[in-house]
């Protein structure tokens, strides 16, 4: 038995699956099939007690300070979309892309304040091409 099989979640199943926990950094210019391995890591907590936001802040911050990745905008899993990790990013330089939970508080304008993403009405053009919103807690 390999000992950093476990049970974790896997999205594609929208369930758990047993398996290596990798956390990694992909590079690609936008075109199909362009992605180059930048840096991985196992996510192993139980040996040495780091979590997946652990991870992906510390690659982040190596490919930022060696110059591995000339661009200076990053897309990520919704998993990595913590408070942390955006002000990280934002004081890189850099501009993120993400999908947002739907339970996440985000602002549109200031008449309607903050409120969950879920309550927001989307125009088809939006929920194609995106839009920008403030998130709570992110000053940015």
């Amino acid at each position: 038995m390999i000992e950093t099989v476990k049970l974790q979640y896997s999205g594609n199943v929208h369930g758990l699956v047993k398996g290596i926990g990798l956390v990694n950094l992909v590079h690609t210019n936008g075109c199909l099939g362009d992605f180059y391995p930048v840096n991985y890591r196992v996510y192993n907590p139980d040996a040495d007690g780091k979590t997946k936001n652990d991870h992906f802040q510390e690659m982040f911050k190596q490919a930022v300070s060696s110059q591995q990745i000339r661009g200076r905008n990053i897309a990520f899993d919704s998993w990595y979309a913590s408070v942390d990790n955006l002000k990280m990013i934002h004081r890189s330089g850099w501009r993120f892309y993400r999908n947002l939970k739907s339970n996440r508080k985000v602002s549109i304008d200031k008449e309607t304040g903050y409120q969950d993403l879920q309550e927001i009405e989307w125009t088809q053009e939006q929920l194609i091409s995106g839009k920008l919103v403030r998130i709570k807690e992110v000053p940015f």
